[in-house]
């Protein structure tokens, strides 16, 4: 069971996630951010065809996978998340990576 400390932790944490904003601002940044965006989403609408396709194809059809995730309520969620892996890849890029295994 999760403490008080744990609670309070992840309520910040997903109130600062809430509040950031991840995504480049000015013109130039804006622009390449919105050209990658939409990379992004062509690859989850073909990732989504492949892997549930059969099981969901209600979901797996673009149109409903854009009312699902791209746009309402879930459209923020998935830009600042789009544009956090940005800037992850940006930050680590040419990072050699460890492998203990």
């Amino acid at each position: 069971e999760q403490g008080p400390d744990m609670r309070t932790f992840l309520l910040v944490a997903l109130v600062a996630a809430v509040s950031a904003d991840l995504c480049r601002t000015d013109k130039k940044g804006a622009k390449a951010d919105q050209k990658t965006i939409a990379q992004i989403k062509g690859v989850v609408r073909t990732a989504a065809t492949m892997l549930i396709g059969g099981s969901c194809p209600w979901l797996a059809n673009s149109k409903n996978l854009d009312k699902t995730f791209f746009a309402g309520s879930c459209r923020n969620l998935a830009k600042q998340s789009m544009c956090f892996g940005m800037r992850a890849a940006e930050r680590y890029e040419g990072v050699t990576t460890v492998s203990y295994g």
